[in-house]
């Protein structure tokens, strides 16, 4: 299979191990989007990085993630727990590894199978419906922007949109603001 290289990418990825993985290359062409784009912010970037590494020593080495499945369950509660209490923070899937005792991988893994969503998204997620509250309550679209989290008022909106399907304007205006 002769697979068209994005600009810039290492010639190893014609290898056939990687080239016909159509799971290893979609992780490697995200990631490869992620940083020459520059779109999506740090944890975006750092999530595809370690599903892209992932991918590589799973599917085309002889490592395997650690099944401790006694821990398991407890650093995903132990993980949103801390993303609910830090919801206004950027956590790192660095710091969110390192608090749990795992690989930031196997960590990523877990979280993604536990709560369906990495846990970037799953901390976008909750501020989304701390906002919908906040919004709910009449706070302003601007307060609440900041009170989440987000970095400006245009990402919160444009995130809002993603996860609502209506701007945070047309849902304040909902409920009678």
């Amino acid at each position: 299979m002769d697979k068209q290289l994005p600009a810039g990418m290492p010639r190893f990825w014609r290898d056939p191990a990687i080239a016909d993985d159509h799971i290893v290359w979609g992780h490697l062409l995200h990631f490869s989007s992620l940083l020459q784009n520059s779109s999506g912010n740090a944890g975006d970037r750092e999530e595809a990085m370690y599903a892209s590494l992932s991918a590589l020593l799973i599917r085309l080495g002889e490592c395997r993630p650690r099944t401790d499945t006694a821990r398991q369950p407890a650093a995903v509660r132990l993980a949103e727990e801390y993303l609910r209490t830090n919801i206004e923070e950027t956590v790192t899937l660095e710091t969110l590894a390192n608090l749990t005792g795992l690989s930031p991988w196997h960590f990523l893994r877990l979280f993604k199978a536990a709560k369906g969503l990495p846990p970037h998204a799953f901390q976008t997620q909750l501020r989304i419906n701390l906002a919908r509250q906040l919004l709910r309550e009449g706070d302003e679209i601007a307060d609440v922007a900041y009170r989440t989290g987000f970095s400006d008022q245009c990402h919160f909106s444009r995130k809002f949109r993603q996860f609502t399907g209506a701007t945070s304007g047309q849902y304040r205006a909902a409920q009678g603001f």
